[in-house]
């Protein structure tokens, strides 16, 4: 027992003195004056073990302990083990702490995100956001994170209603809220436009002249207020906890967007994943929450997005976003069933960092350049190569395996289905159907129809088109089922964004499909 309680206060000695010198003191006294030589080289120990708790003891030094525990009273030594589990406790949570610290390590993904974040941190060094996000992370693995609230079973409407709330004196005909008219029903939506974007038909295949680049730099703006990097250490630790997929990579920035009576031209610069992850995506959850809870105040979106003005002012903010497209595939009659268009939406799965458990469009991504920024910069670019990620199984292109490759979307490279697709482009159309901001995070969004009329494309690859790991599952719904298309819009279960771009894309399918097309009455328009 003497023995054993030695090797403990080797490791816990430090403490036990430091917390109780008079009893050391009396239990120093309780020793013949031989040892009190040896308790005194046990006391100059001390310094040291502070610096290497895990030393070896001389043989003096433990034969000084084992007579201290030996002749100590029955409460010295209950006070000595309660010191010795509190140890215990301490070392287990250092170790803890550790361990999350080298997981961070090994997320080099996270590391830029995380020194932008210390640079913006107003108290600078006093707040190590590395460490912090460590320690978040142990926090959520105990059941102590706070993630936010999910979109699971909160109705689309709500989100909405919230977010007019929040804007309404801004609001007008000339630039205001999309509704969807199915029917005789209005579906009201968190996205604004101006009039004229809902008449957009550009063709998205086509060359760049539309869309532009130009590097005028980081966004002109303040540091982030304390609210905002606090969230976003807690969406790092979330992220780091529960090992969400995370890529800091470039991604294309709005810089200005008008209708030059033709078609719609864009502008764009360049700014990254990572600071988007970290500020204008934690709206999201911050709108989830307040539904939740009937939150008034809606603190990150007074700091990041706090007007309409705010939302229009792309000089001094980073807004991303991308295209989102309603992909449509002609098929034969087959079964007692006529000639349609197979129409795929997806419902989000849980790893996603945005719309989780959300109903949506498919593909949908963010508009970003894969080998050159100024040959990559048109939107369509985008939506073909999310085509080959998310239908057509090109599992490179969402990997660091793109980062080494000289043109990932080379010839060779293509996937059989889209291959074929570029070879025959009478077989197919991508064409722009609006365009829009998304109240929830500030994005872009570039809506689409995507619509394969060659019935020989889904006779040949139609088992082979399938949804990535972004996609929790597809629903399949004919052009043909007009109650089903109409039940499927009245969802709650819609992102703002992915209802938008599907009613869009059913009202521009019924305009060259008609044939093919049996869908609920749909058009979009601007209301103050």
């Amino acid at each position: 027992m003497a023995r054993e309680c030695a090797r403990a206060m080797m490791a816990t000695v430090t403490e036990w003195a430091a917390a109780d010198a008079v009893c050391l003191q009396q239990a120093m006294r309780m020793t013949n004056e031989a040892f009190a030589v040896r308790i005194g080289i046990a006391t100059r120990t001390v310094a040291k073990w502070r610096a290497n708790p895990g030393m070896r003891l001389s043989l003096d030094v433990q034969q000084a302990l084992d007579t201290l525990m030996r002749q100590a009273d029955s409460e010295t030594v209950e006070r000595f083990r309660a010191v010795r589990l509190g140890r215990r406790d301490e070392d287990a949570e250092a170790s803890e702490r550790a361990k999350w610290a080298q997981a961070l390590r090994r997320r080099p993904q996270l590391h830029g995100v995380i020194s932008w974040l210390q640079s913006q941190d107003p108290d600078g060094a006093g707040r190590d956001v590395f460490d912090r996000v460590a320690h978040t992370a142990l926090e959520h693995s105990r059941g102590g994170g706070h993630a936010g609230a999910g979109a699971n079973g909160i109705d689309r409407q709500a989100v909405a209603d919230v977010l007019v709330a929040h804007y309404a004196d801004e609001l007008s005909a000339e630039f205001g809220l999309v509704a969807l008219c199915v029917g005789e029903r209005t579906l009201q939506t968190s996205l604004v436009a101006e009039p004229v974007w809902l008449t957009v038909r550009d063709d998205l295949r086509g060359g760049c002249e539309r869309h532009t680049f130009d590097d005028p730099g980081a966004a002109a703006r303040s540091r982030l207020h304390v609210e905002v990097i606090d969230a976003a250490v807690a969406r790092l630790g979330t992220i780091l906890a529960e090992r969400v997929r995370f890529a800091d990579a470039p991604l294309y920035r709005l810089l200005d967007v008008w209708h030059d009576g033709v078609g719609l031209r864009m502008s764009f610069g360049l700014t990254s994943f990572g600071r988007y992850a970290v500020t204008a995506d934690l709206l999201e959850a911050e709108t989830l929450a307040a539904v939740a809870t009937r939150a008034r105040r809606l603190v990150l979106r007074e700091a990041l997005l706090p007007t309409i003005a705010a939302v229009r002012d792309l000089g001094r903010r980073d807004c991303v976003g991308g295209p989102l497209g309603l992909v449509a595939f002609a098929r034969p009659a087959r079964r007692g069933r006529s000639s349609d268009y197979l129409l795929l939406v997806q419902e989000r799965g849980e790893r996603v960092l945005n719309a989780e458990g959300r109903l949506s469009v498919i593909p949908k991504c963010f508009h970003q350049p894969m080998v050159e920024v100024r040959e990559d910069v048109h939107v369509g670019l985008s939506l073909v190569r999310e085509l080959e990620e998310e239908l057509f199984g090109r599992d490179e292109l969402e990997t660091e395996v793109v980062a080494r490759l000289a043109d990932p979307m080379h010839e060779s490279r293509l996937s059989a289905p889209m291959r074929w697709l570029l070879d025959r482009p009478q077989a197919w159309s991508a064409e722009q159907t609006g365009f829009g901001f998304n109240l929830v995070s500030g994005n872009f969004e570039v809506p689409a129809l995507v619509a394969v009329h060659d019935e020989e494309f889904w006779e040949r690859f139609g088992g082979a088109v399938q949804a990535n790991w972004e996609a929790q599952r597809l629903i399949r719904i004919s052009s043909l089922d007009e109650a089903g298309l109409e039940r499927l819009l009245a969802s709650a279960a819609w992102s703002d964004e992915g209802l938008v771009a599907f009613g869009l894309g059913l009202e521009r399918l019924a305009a060259v499909g008609s044939d093919r097309v049996a869908a609920p009455d749909v058009r979009a328009k601007v209301e103050g």
